[in-house]
């Protein structure tokens, strides 16, 4: 069966100040591994690392073969042309190999004959933006819903007590450089999220008991003094339940809005306020989502969106389009070529 079993946020920007709660996940998911029934344990394990962890942060990978302890070890190069840096690696891979009893082997890289055609930041995109348009069929077949994710009903939590509802959720837990909280809202608002569900008693506790931004009263955990960083939530006690996107905010009636795929919509009802915490800043920036609308008005009025395989002329495709918030054409964009300019753009796409 095709099931997530467990999976942890990660922060999107760097684990440079996260590498022992990265541990922690490393090790919880070991666990549920280790823990899976009998007829399940019995299918191989891979792990694919990427290509960071044998760069930048090559003593987290050298943790986790040790932890793991893997049969084989397939280490992807130019072995025969091999910077000093490498060098150094391999032999430390070799040496580990040798004492947890792995097989080491060397596959030289093979280099695509053309070009990609897509961008690793594009190959995530699409990822995300197919995630959030699943939708299910009357045949229990996972189906691509058309629509921009703007057709969405989107649902409710309430963040702040009102006196026709409780708060539904203990708060915001940013992963994101540290802001500061009056520009929380700013940063989250169309943002992706993590809805995390929270045993951990230490954590229920502040429900209603964390700080909140002096503007709009989000509640929200606040970076730790000594670190300097936000502590995010133990990987033993908590569990991912879903990925959504922050549609808005509706802030007379203390309600942030969210979006989830159809196919996920059952997971959010089984929610209970003091267990529910919202983790941002562990994806990119959903630059898709803002020009889907666009992008549906230009295919309505041309009935082709490409031509000649790419995207093309807005001065002429995108004439009589009506752009949604936070999106502007290249070419006013282009005419912004200058200092000293309130642009009222969140992101330049072009």
């Amino acid at each position: 069966m095709n099931r997530a079993l467990a999976a942890h946020p990660l922060p999107v920007q760097s684990l440079a100040d996260y590498e022992d709660y990265f541990k922690s996940c490393i090790s919880n998911l070991l666990e549920t591994y280790k823990n899976l029934p009998s007829q399940e344990a019995k299918q191989p394990l891979i792990i694919n690392t990427p290509a960071p962890f044998y760069t930048t942060h090559f003593p987290l990978l050298e943790y986790v073969l040790k932890l793991l302890k893997p049969h084989h070890i397939v280490h992807l190069g130019d072995i025969t042309a091999i910077e000093p840096d490498t060098v150094s690696k391999l032999d430390t891979l070799q040496n580990l190999a040798q004492k947890t009893g792995t097989t080491l082997h060397e596959l030289a890289a093979q280099f695509p004959p053309l070009p990609p055609t897509r961008t690793d930041s594009e190959l995530h995109a699409m990822h995300m933006q197919a995630y959030f348009h699943l939708d299910s069929s009357s045949h229990h077949k996972t189906m691509w819903d058309t629509r921009p994710i703007s057709h969405y009903t989107p649902w409710e939590f309430c963040y702040e007590d009102t006196s026709t509802r409780s708060q539904d959720v203990i708060g915001i837990l940013p992963l994101f450089e540290p802001l500061p909280s009056t520009q929380l809202l700013a940063a989250l608002n169309g943002s992706i999220v993590h809805i995390i569900e929270t045993i951990c008693p230490t954590t229920q506790a502040l429900y209603q008991n964390l700080p909140t931004t002096p503007d709009h009263n989000i509640p929200y955990f606040a970076v730790n003094t000594s670190t300097g960083m936000t502590e995010p939530l133990d990987p033993q006690t908590s569990r991912l339940v879903c990925t959504a996107m922050i549609r808005g905010f509706d802030l007379e009636a203390k309600m942030v809005q969210v979006l989830v795929p159809k196919t996920h919509e059952a997971l959010l009802h089984s929610l209970t306020p003091e267990t529910t915490v919202f983790v941002a800043g562990c994806c990119d920036t959903p630059e898709w989502a803002y020009t889907e609308d666009a992008y549906g008005q230009l295919d309505a009025q041309t009935g082709n969106m490409q031509v000649g395989g790419r995207f093309v002329g807005e001065g002429v495709l995108m004439e009589g389009v009506e752009m949604p918030p936070w999106v502007e054409k290249k070419s006013v964009v282009d005419s912004m070529g200058y200092l000293n300019t309130v642009r009222r753009v969140r992101k330049f796409l072009g």
